[in-house]
């Protein structure tokens, strides 16, 4: 009798609490701890569950933290991508954007909600048709890195906008391609400075070669940078046989010492003058009035030497 019944009594128990931990309770304890066979596992199974119990309560506790730090770095990237000239970009394996941060609207001249889920290849593509862009598309269809690659567009505007992209293709665990991750740049400014300088460049190359007067253009040490042929012919020379030469390899040294003292002057002073100079050229005895000047740079340092000759 009772002693039958107290033993189905603690078997029920020890039957509910499997239950309970099977159901992930772990929370629940079994009061039937006798010392008989029944109360022993009873005392084995509480131990378990408080021991299972006080693990997921620290692995609660761990992902508690790393949920709040991911937040915290997830609201920390929006802060910068929204506050950076720059932007960061997406896209699938179809590369359809997923994602732009805020400064691409601007560079694109359309709002983000009209980009996402458009080609990235597409836009360039459509908006760069050379060389370049296609050894680009290949290189993405390899699934390659990309760095520091420039492509123009023409917005809905019609204003000219240079791109400065990089990239990473990304993949999942099992090695299966997923898309690609980068960041942008609106180079249009660089481009634009390169463009001016390159016409400016090119000016001054055509005034220098088209000059009947002998212009000289030289680098602080003395090494001739540039020259036109007006200044070539009164030694009965070739430009390539002066340019990135010093005036002691090519003259004489009456002629390289006398060019060697004025550069000195020009250097020392950081201002321009005038002299005459009496020169015995190939075509004969020539007086020659030199005016020559340093070019300054923007801290007023002298980057060159320049001097025009007039016969």
């Amino acid at each position: 009798g009772a002693v039958g019944w107290g033993m189905s009594r603690r078997t029920a128990e020890l039957v509910t609490g499997a239950r309970q931990f099977a159901d992930g309770d772990f929370s629940y304890r079994i009061l039937s701890e006798t010392d008989d066979e029944v109360g022993t596992a009873a005392r084995v199974m509480n131990a378990m569950a408080e021991r299972i119990d006080e693990a997921t309560a620290d692995l609660e506790r761990q992902v508690a933290e790393r949920t709040e730090a991911l937040a915290r770095s997830e609201a920390r990237f929006r802060d910068f991508a929204n506050a950076a000239a720059d932007w960061f970009w997406e896209c699938d394996a179809e590369h359809r954007f997923t994602y732009l941060s805020p400064a691409v609207a601007k560079h694109l001249g359309a709002p983000i909600e009209e980009l996402i889920g458009r080609s990235r290849l597409d836009f360039v593509r459509s908006w760069s048709r050379d060389d370049a862009v296609e050894t680009h598309c290949d290189a993405i269809d390899r699934r390659e890195p990309f760095r520091n690659f420039e492509y123009a567009i023409i917005r809905d505007d019609g204003a000219l906008r240079w791109t400065r992209s990089s990239g990473q293709p990304l993949f999942d665990l099992d090695g299966r391609f997923i898309g690609y991750r980068g960041t942008g740049a609106d180079v249009t400014s660089i481009r634009e400075a390169e463009s001016e300088r390159a016409r400016t460049e090119a000016q001054l190359r055509a005034v220098i070669e088209n000059s009947p007067i002998a212009i000289t253009i030289k680098d602080v040490n003395g090494r001739f940078l540039r020259v036109n042929d007006a200044f070539a012919q009164q030694f009965g020379l070739r430009i390539d046989e002066i340019e990135g030469q010093f005036a002691n390899a090519i003259f004489a040294p009456k002629v390289a010492a006398m060019m060697a003292e004025n550069d000195a002057i020009i250097l020392s002073t950081g201002a321009p003058d005038q002299l005459e100079y009496d020169l015995l050229t190939p075509a004969g005895r020539r007086t020659l009035l030199i005016t020559r000047f340093p070019v300054l740079g923007a801290g007023n340092e002298v980057l060159s030497l320049a001097a025009i000759a007039n016969d």
